[in-house]
C-alpha cells in the first residue's frame, strides 16, 4: 500500500512549481525588456545616422557644385581658345599658364589645365611644379574622352603624375561647331575627409563598381565593398584609374538586413579600443545609404552597434535591480514581524537606488534630446543661408541689368526731352491756328488741324510707350517674341539719342513675324546696348551709317549689328566681353555693357560674338534661339 502524501511535501511542491513559474516570467520579461530596448536603440541609431547621412550627402554634394560652372566659364575663356589655335606659340602658352594659376589659387582647386584634342597638355596652373603636367598625355582619361566628343566630362581618379586622389570636370573648347580641345579642373576631396575625421561613424563613398575613394577610415580607402569581377578589375587597370593600388574586398564576415532600416555588416578588423593594437575582432554595423544621382556615387554611413549591447547590458542590469527589488520586498513583507527596522533601511537603499537609476536615464534623454536639436537647427541654418545667397544672386543681377537700362535712358534723355517738345510746339501752333479758323468760319481748315494734332499726339504716346516697355524690369521669363517689333522699340529710342542727327540706320527685316525664344525686356536692352555703341563709333566720322541684319536658320536666328566706325583693334577682340573693360574715355564707360549683354543672351540659350567687317567698321553677331514652329504660325 503507498503511503499517503503528505500536506507539507504538497505545500513544498507547490512552493517549488510557484517559484520555477515565476523565475520563468521573470527571465522572460527580462529577455522582453532586453529585446526592446535592442530594437529601440538599433531604430535610434538608424535615425541618427540617416539625418547624418543627409548632412554628409549636402556637403559633398555642396562641395561638387562649387566646381561645376568653373570649365564651362573657362571654356569661354578667348585665351585658352587662341592657345589651342596656337599652341606652339610661347606668349599664348605663357598667357594661359599665368591666367590658369591665379584662378586655381582664386578657387583653391588641385589643378587646372588645358588639354589640345591629341591630349596633350599645352599649360597648367602647377606648370612652376617639378611634377607639372605641362606635355604629359591624358588621352586614356575617360574624362577627356568624353570631353573631346563634345559632352562634359566628370571622373574620380588618382592623378598619374601627381599620385592624389581627385574629381575631374572636363569641357570642351570650342569655336563654332568645331572642338578645339578640352579644359579640365581637378578638385580635391582632403577637406572634406578631413571634417569627417570629427564623426563618430564611418564614411565611405564608393563608386559605381563599389570601390571606396573616398572615407574617413584611411585604411578602408582603396578597398571594395565586394570583390571585383576580372573584367571590371580590368577596365579599371586599364583606365589607371586607382594606379596600382590592390583593390581588395572589405574583411566582411556577415551581411544581413536590419529590421530597423538599411542593412547589418559585420567585418573582421582590428580593434582600436583594445591594449593590443594587432588583436582582431568581428565589428557589426548598422549601414544606411544613399546615392548621388549625377556622379552615380553612393554614400554609407556605417554606424558602430557596440552601444547597443552596452544599452542592453544596462536594461537588463535595471530589470535584474528592479525584480530583485521585487523579490527582497516580498521577502521583507513575509519577515516584518521580526526585523521591522532592518527592512525600514533596505527599503530607504532600495528607492534610493531607483531614483539615482531613473535621474541617471533621464539625464541621458535629455543630454541625446540635445544634441539631435542642435544638429538640426545646423541643418536648417545652413539651408536658409543657401537659399538667402541664391536669391541675393538673383536680385543683384536684376538690379544690375535695370541699373544698365535706367543709365540707357539717361544718356538719350536730352534726345527724348527734344522729341516730345517738337510735337508739343507743334501742337500748340496748330491748337492756336484752329481757334482763330473756328472764329471765322473756316471750319475745314480747323478739322484738318484737329486731324494734325491727333497725329502728333499718337506720336509722342508711341515713344512715352516704348520708354515704359524698355524701362520696366524684366520678369525673367523666356517667351516667343516678335524680333521685329524690339528692333523697332530700340531704333525709335536711338531716333533720340544726342548723336543720332545725320546718322543712317537701316533695317534689313526679310520676316517681320519671325519670333525668337527670349525674355523681350532683356533684348531690348542688348540690342540698344549695340546700337547705342555703334552709334558712338560712328560718331565724328564721314560716312555715319548703322545696318541691323537678321538671317533666319532652322533653330537659330543671326542678328547682326555693323557700323562704319574704325572697327576693334585685333589685340581689343578677345577682351571686349570681359567685365570692366572698355576703349571709351574714362568717365565714359563702366565696361559692363558688353559683359552683361553677353551674360543675358547666354541664359537665353544663344551667343554674341564681334568681329571687324571686311570693308571696316565693327560687327556683332546676336544668335537667337527661335520660337517653336507652332508659337511662329500663331502669331
Amino acid at each position: 500500500m503507498a503511503a499517503p502524501i503528505r500536506p507539507a511535501t504538497t505545500a513544498r511542491r507547490a512552493r517549488t512549481l510557484l517559484a520555477v513559474g515565476c523565475a520563468a516570467l521573470i527571465i522572460a520579461a527580462i529577455w522582453g525588456i532586453g529585446e526592446w530596448t535592442r530594437v529601440r536603440a538599433l531604430s535610434k541609431i538608424s535615425a541618427d545616422a540617416e539625418r547624418e547621412l543627409q548632412l554628409f550627402v549636402a556637403n559633398l554634394q555642396s562641395d561638387l557644385d562649387r566646381y561645376e560652372f568653373l570649365p564651362q566659364v573657362l571654356a569661354h575663356n578667348e585665351k585658352i581658345a587662341r592657345l589651342l589655335e596656337y599652341p606652339t606659340d610661347p606668349t599664348r602658352v605663357a598667357e594661359v599658364n599665368a591666367l590658369l594659376e591665379t584662378v586655381n589659387a582664386n578657387v583653391k582647386a588641385s589643378a587646372t589645365y588645358v588639354m589640345d584634342r591629341t591630349g596633350r597638355t599645352l599649360a597648367a596652373s602647377n606648370w612652376r611644379s617639378a611634377r607639372s603636367f605641362v606635355g604629359g598625355n591624358f588621352s586614356y582619361r575617360p574624362y577627356f574622352q568624353a570631353a573631346v566628343q563634345g559632352a562634359s566630362g566628370r571622373y574620380f581618379a588618382l592623378g598619374s603624375t601627381s599620385g592624389k586622389r581627385g574629381y575631374y570636370y572636363a569641357q570642351p573648347v570650342r569655336r563654332g561647331a568645331e572642338v578645339l580641345g578640352v579644359i579640365v579642373v581637378k578638385v580635391s576631396f582632403e577637406a572634406v575627409e578631413s571634417a569627417w575625421l570629427r564623426a563618430p561613424e564611418a564614411i565611405l563613398v564608393t563608386d559605381y563598381h563599389g570601390v571606396v575613394f573616398i572615407s574617413n577610415r584611411p585604411r578602408w580607402r582603396f578597398m571594395t565593398m565586394r570583390p571585383l569581377a576580372p573584367e571590371v578589375r580590368a577596365r579599371i587597370r586599364a583606365s589607371r584609374q586607382y594606379g596600382d593600388q590592390p583593390l581588395r574586398p572589405l574583411p566582411v564576415v556577415r551581411r544581413e538586413p536590419s529590421k530597423e532600416g538599411g542593412r547589418r555588416l559585420t567585418l573582421r578588423e582590428a580593434n582600436d579600443a583594445t591594449p593590443e593594437r594587432d588583436a582582431i575582432s568581428e565589428i557589426s554595423y548598422q549601414v544606411q545609404t544613399a546615392q548621388l544621382p549625377d556622379q552615380k556615387w553612393i554614400v554609407h554611413v556605417l554606424s558602430s552597434t557596440e552601444p547597443v549591447a552596452k544599452r542592453v547590458s544596462t536594461a537588463v542590469a535595471i530589470s535584474v535591480l528592479a525584480t530583485a527589488i521585487a523579490v527582497l520586498a516580498l521577502s521583507y513583507a513575509g519577515q516584518r514581524r521580526r526585523n521591522w527596522r532592518e527592512r525600514q533601511a533596505h527599503q530607504r537603499d532600495v528607492e534610493e537606488t531607483l531614483r539615482r537609476a531613473r535621474e541617471e536615464l533621464e539625464l541621458r534623454v535629455a543630454q541625446r534630446t540635445a544634441e539631435l536639436t542642435r544638429t538640426n537647427q545646423q541643418l536648417d541654418t545652413k539651408i536658409a543661408e543657401h537659399e538667402r545667397a541664391a536669391a541675393e544672386l538673383r536680385r543683384t543681377q536684376d538690379e544690375l541689368v535695370q541699373a544698365a537700362k535706367l543709365a540707357a535712358l539717361g544718356q538719350m534723355s536730352a534726345g527724348i526731352t527734344h522729341e516730345l517738345n517738337q510735337p508739343l510746339a507743334a501742337i500748340r501752333g496748330f491748337a492756336d491756328n484752329g481757334r482763330v479758323l473756328i472764329e471765322r468760319g473756316r471750319h475745314a481748315e480747323a478739322q484738318a488741324n484737329l486731324q494734325t494734332i491727333a497725329e502728333l499726339t499718337e506720336r509722342m504716346a508711341r515713344i512715352t510707350g516704348q520708354l515704359k516697355n524698355f524701362a520696366r524690369k524684366s520678369s525673367g521669363t523666356l517667351a516667343p517674341v516678335v524680333l521685329a517689333d524690339v528692333v523697332d522699340d530700340v531704333l525709335t529710342l536711338v531716333g533720340a539719342h544726342p548723336a543720332a542727327d545725320s546718322l543712317q540706320i537701316e533695317a534689313h527685316l526679310p520676316d517681320r513675324k519671325l519670333r525668337v525664344q527670349v525674355d523681350a525686356q532683356r533684348l531690348g536692352q542688348v540690342l540698344l546696348n549695340q546700337v547705342t555703341n555703334a552709334v558712338d563709333a560712328v560718331g565724328g566720322r564721314a560716312l555715319r551709317r548703322i545696318e541691323l541684319t537678321v538671317a533666319r536658320g532652322d533653330k537659330h536666328v543671326e542678328l547682326r549689328v555693323s557700323d562704319t566706325g574704325p572697327g576693334i583693334v585685333e589685340a581689343d577682340l578677345r577682351r571686349v566681353f570681359e567685365p570692366f573693360f572698355t576703349t571709351k574715355p574714362v568717365g565714359e564707360g563702366l565696361g559692363l555693357g558688353l559683359s552683361i549683354s553677353s551674360a543675358i543672351v547666354r541664359e537665353f540659350g544663344g551667343t554674341l560674338t564681334a568681329g571687324n567687317r571686311t570693308g571696316g567698321g565693327a560687327e556683332f553677331t546676336l544668335t537667337l534661339p527661335r520660337a517653336a514652329a507652332a508659337e511662329e504660325c500663331a502669331a
